[in-house]
């Protein structure tokens, strides 16, 4: 099966220093990038868009979508890892914001670590295990599929796709060097039937 993973455009509210939630549509520069995307894969057969609930993936997808003459397919477990409430939704440059992101920054890679309601690694790591499982019901390894979500949960997925075996401090290394830029897009080629992921937290 081959998987092209694909982070979501440029978006208006990310532009204007707010934090990121559900909400938020692609700007001017993030269609650019869904179309420029779009033309890269015109060549490849692509069989199917998988996307993140999340607007700014849904209209990345539905760009590629449109240009591709292939279906979409919204994936609840695509969505970004959810931050705190306290913080979603607010200008990144206030208080209270910048002294919680400096937190969720610095525990970023820690597996457990918690500041109030938002998921953690450990939260994302299950979630890549239930959306491979989800991959494995089609029994097709010949698919072409386009994966269209957000950084932390695409690094995770990317991470697990190539070392098979979580381990922190190898991720933790992949993390800071690996460039998940958005409207950029990954390719991995993987045999599902014979894909076996190690969850093991050291």
């Amino acid at each position: 099966m081959e998987l092209y993973l694909i982070r979501h455009g440029e978006t208006e509210i990310s532009k204007k220093r707010f934090v990121s939630g559900p909400v938020g549509q692609l700007n001017e520069l993030g269609i650019k990038q869904a179309k420029c995307l779009a033309t890269k894969l015109k060549s490849k057969e692509i069989d199917l868009v998988l996307t993140s609930p999340y607007q700014r993936s849904k209209k990345t997808a539905k760009i590629l979508a449109d240009i591709l003459n292939i279906k979409v397919v919204v994936v609840s477990l695509l969505k970004e890892k959810r931050l705190p409430s306290e913080v979603e939704g607010e200008r990144k440059n206030d208080n209270k914001s910048r002294r919680i992101l400096k937190l969720l920054q610095k525990h970023e890679l820690d597996i457990k670590w918690r500041y109030s309601d938002e998921e953690n690694l450990n939260d994302i790591l299950y979630r890549v295990k239930k959306f491979l499982k989800y991959l494995k019901k089609n029994k097709n390894d010949r698919l072409k599929i386009v994966i269209v979500s957000h950084k932390y949960f695409l690094m995770t997925l990317l991470f697990m796709l190539k070392y098979r075996c979580f381990n922190f401090f190898v991720f933790q290394n992949f993390y800071k060097k690996t460039k998940m830029e958005k409207g950029q897009m990954y390719k991995r080629i993987v045999n599902l039937s014979k894909l076996k992921m190690i969850y093991k937290q050291n």
